[in-house]
């Protein structure tokens, strides 16, 4: 009788979870790794405020669950050592084998000021 309690819980419970595992899932899945927008901007009068909403706050709740289903964590970006990074939006960055700033026959850096300066300039 114990395991036949035990083999419908079981049961009841398999039964349960697509049904869980759907209802925290979104109305607009991903495709190809974007998040597309809501289906009334294809149509010639657009969207109305409160198709815009709904669609917002779906991506918003399935980004929320996303988050907790990877145990994200934002701490990492309050540290003083990265806080530049939420105001600077452009970094300039180089290739280590780049000409411009390295010789390789020499295996030296040549970057002074002004070689770098005219390399930026240039667009290089």
């Amino acid at each position: 009788l114990m395991q036949t309690t035990m083999r419908h819980r079981l049961a009841f419970l398999m039964m349960l979870l697509p049904g869980a595992a759907l209802a925290q899932d979104t109305k607009y899945p991903p495709k190809n790794q974007l998040i597309p927008g809501p289906p009334c901007l294809a149509s010639p009068t657009g969207c109305s405020e409160a198709a815009h909403q709904e669609w917002l706050s779906d991506i918003t709740r399935w980004r929320d669950e996303r988050r907790i289903r990877v145990g994200y964590d934002g701490s990492r970006y309050n540290t003083p050592a990265l806080r530049w990074t939420q105001t600077s939006y452009i970094q300039p960055q180089m290739m280590v084998h780049d000409r411009y700033f390295y010789d390789p026959v020499a295996r030296r850096c040549t970057v002074d000021r002004s070689a770098l300066e005219r390399a930026i300039a240039k667009g290089r």
